[in-house]
Formats: structure tokens, C-alpha cells, sequence
């Protein structure tokens, strides 16, 4: 999708027609992601042992495969591992990130001084979009 374009949209719309709108669309793609895992599932059921399944749809003739998908997560009780192997390996398999909250803290009461923080800080736009919460249902 080219975000650097803004579709075309009836003029005569009101605001309050666009956010509701909006409001169902978002409602509508809730649904769907919820019949989409829903298919899945059964997919995956119906598949059983198998990998993949190459079939010709009925809708149009063409020739697809389905390919079951099983992702695994690795959890490491960090914890355990810290206090178990030496710090240097430790060091070399770990990663520090500068938490965002605690450094504009410590610019705010002065300890990082503020010639620092615009040199060290670019801050990027993202894509706008448009929050609404339900009130009152």
C-alpha cells in the first residue's frame, strides 16, 4: 500500500460518517481474521500428518498448496542461564537496548546533559492513524 497518497473519498462525507466508517471496517477485518483462524485450524485438522496438499480450486482453476506450519518458541529462563554460565560468555550472547522512558528521565532531572540527548536522539515520523476506543456499550 503507497501511503504518500491519499485515496480519493466523497467530499460531501462527514466527519463523524468517516470515523464511522472507519469503525466498522475495523469491526468487519475483526471478523475476518477471526473466520480466517478459525479455517486454519480446521485446515490444519483436516491435513493432519500431512505437510502440504496441492489442490486445484474449484473457484478458478488454479493450482495451489497449502503448507502446514508449525513455528516453535525458544524461552530461556534468563535467570537460570545468567547465574549458571560465566559473565563473559553471558556478555557475548546478550544485548543491552537504552530504555527510552528511563534516559528522557534522566535528561529531564539533568544527569545526561541536553547537548547529549540532541545529538545522540533522531526521532522518525510513523504513519498517522486514527485511535477510537468504545465508550459506554
Amino acid at each position: 500500500m503507497n501511503t504518500n497518497t491519499v485515496p480519493q473519498v466523497d467530499p460531501t462525507l462527514t466527519l463523524e460518517r468517516v470515523l464511522d466508517m472507519l469503525v466498522d471496517t475495523k469491526d468487519e477485518i475483526a471478523r475476518l481474521e477471526e473466520r480466517r483462524q478459525d479455517l486454519e485450524t480446521e485446515a490444519v485438522r483436516l491435513m493432519g500428518e500431512q505437510a502440504s496438499v496441492v489442490w486445484e480450486s474449484a473457484a478458478d482453476s488454479t493450482r495451489r498448496q497449502a503448507t502446514v506450519v508449525r513455528p516453535t518458541a525458544v524461552n530461556i529462563d534468563e535467570t537460570v542461564l545468567e547465574t549458571s554460565i560465566p559473565k563473559k560468555i553471558w556478555d557475548s550472547i546478550t544485548t543491552r537496548k537504552v530504555d527510552v522512558k528511563r534516559f528522557e528521565a534522566q535528561v529531564a532531572v539533568g544527569n545526561i546533559p541536553t547537548e547529549v540527548a540532541v545529538v545522540a536522539v533522531t526521532r522518525t515520523d510513523r504513519r498517522p492513524y486514527v485511535r477510537i476506543t468504545t465508550k459506554g456499550r
